[in-house]
């Protein structure tokens, strides 16, 4: 079984690994950690690919770089993790991950925000909680 710790560019990514970590070596399992490039994301790095090659970035390309971010954020801990990246919609991302590669604890961070915010902006934290047939461990942080 895998504990799977879902890290974006925060500041809250080193805690949501840490986290994983001791959730991981508690249960005496394997830590995943995964980062899924946002469609924006996705698009900057195809206007920097066409601009540095003259062409689009393939696919895997596009998984390297996702995963070269988990793996950055990651570095710090003292355990050994598998890094993966993704592109795509975010939440969609991390639950199919999670639902498709035997996790038994996803771990990511949240934000408190105010119920309109939650339903003007929608929240990637909800909704993983909603798709993912697995215990999902918060992180909560204050919104800036």
């Amino acid at each position: 079984m895998v504990v799977l710790a879902a890290v974006d560019r925060s500041n809250q990514a080193h805690g949501v690994v840490e986290e994983a970590r001791y959730l991981a070596d508690l249960t005496n399992e394997e830590l995943h950690v995964i980062h899924v490039l946002s469609r924006k994301e996705f698009v900057d790095l195809e206007r920097t690919s066409v601009d540095e090659t003259g062409g689009p970035a393939s696919i895997d390309q596009v998984r390297q770089t996702a995963e070269s971010i988990a793996d950055e954020i990651a570095s710090e801990t003292e355990s050994e993790y598998v890094p993966v990246g993704e592109f795509g919609n975010v939440a969609s991302e991390i639950s199919q991950y999670a639902n498709n590669n035997e996790v038994s604890y996803v771990v990511i961070g949240g934000r408190k925000r105010t119920p309109v915010g939650k339903a003007v902006f929608g929240s990637v934290t909800q909704s993983v909680l909603l798709e993912t047939k697995v215990p999902v461990v918060t992180l909560m942080n204050s919104a800036q």
